[in-house]
Order: C-alpha cells, then structure tokens, then sequence
C-alpha cells in the first residue's frame, strides 16, 4: 500500500486533487496490474495487485476475468475505472487480446452495483497528465515516477497500473464530461 498526503502531491503535480474519489487503473496485460486510488481528504491512498492467468486457452482467461472483475468492482466499488487503451504496434492478434480484456473491465464496470465512470486511456497521455515522458519505455517512466513522487515500487512492471488509477483523481476527467456536453449541444 502506498501513503502520499494529498497537500504533497498537489504540490508535486501542480494542481488540485478530486477529492472523495476511487479510482480504479487497469492495464491489460497476460499479466494484466490493477491499482485502486483512494482520494481522502488529507490522505491518497493506492492499492495494487496482478492478475496472471497462466493458460493458452482464451475462454479460460476471458472467464476467469470477468469473475475476477467482477468480485473486484463489487468489493471496491470505483467511483471511476481507467482503462489502457489499446495500439497496434506490431501485432494484430495481441491487440484483439489486450482489446477483449479491456471491454471485460468495461462490461464489469458497467454492470457494477454502483455507477461507475468508464474511460479508456492511452499509456502516453495518462503519463503526461502526471507530467511524466509519454513514450518512455516502462522501466524509464518507473524510474521518473520514483524520483518525482519518491515511491519506491518492488514491480515496475505495475506502473502504468498506478498511473491510470491516479488519472482518476486528477481533473482532466472534468474536461472530458466539458466536451461530450459541448457536442451534445450542437
């Protein structure tokens, strides 16, 4: 669990923080991390754990998923969920993979027992909100989140996870809802 109080890490990313917010940041993956964001008033608080489903069986790893996300969304119950946006960099069969787990997260998210944002996320823009190199490898971008939130994390391989989860509570989501209305309106 990590602890940051909310006065220094307005003050690192520059801005206010929502407050009274859980946010819930999915990267998916074969082994796919998830981060809960808890903003409190004095206290952000961040949760995390992996999810590896070992099996070259599909159907397998889709149900395990939905039942894992499930429990998940029922246990915690996010106010927001972020969810990595998928690319095709080279492969088009790990982009319909990664492009399935996510839409598992969004289902579960819009079957949850109560109302929960749904948004997708690049990588890249999710680490520029925090003020973080977008196209980085990841070791690089856990090396820059450490230095600049001075977190230590025994798993970089967790740190897109975190970093979506705490998009939740940052104000670009305010900035979203300003624009779908705006086009509503014309």
């Amino acid at each position: 669990m990590i602890y940051i109080k909310r006065d220094k890490l307005e003050a690192t990313l520059g801005q206010k923080i929502n407050r009274n917010i859980r946010s819930l940041g999915v990267d998916t993956a074969s082994r796919t991390g998830w981060a809960i964001t808890d903003s409190h008033n004095d206290l952000i608080t961040i949760d995390y754990k992996w999810i590896d489903i070992k099996t070259t069986d599909n159907n397998f790893k889709f149900n395990r998923m939905i039942s894992i996300f499930s429990d998940i969304f029922k246990n915690y119950l996010p106010n927001i969920v972020i969810i990595e946006d998928t690319f095709l960099r080279f492969n088009v069969n790990v982009v319909k993979l990664l492009s399935r787990l996510g839409m598992i997260v969004y289902t579960c998210a819009y079957l949850s027992p109560v109302f929960c944002e749904k948004h997708f996320l690049g990588p890249s823009s999710a680490r520029k909100n925090l003020g973080l190199k977008g196209n980085a490898k990841k070791e690089k971008v856990h090396e820059e989140f450490k230095e600049k939130f001075n977190i230590e994390l025994e798993d970089p391989d967790i740190i897109d996870a975190i970093i979506l989860s705490m998009n939740g509570i940052i104000p670009w989501v305010k900035k979203i809802k300003k624009k779908k209305k705006q086009k509503k309106k014309i």
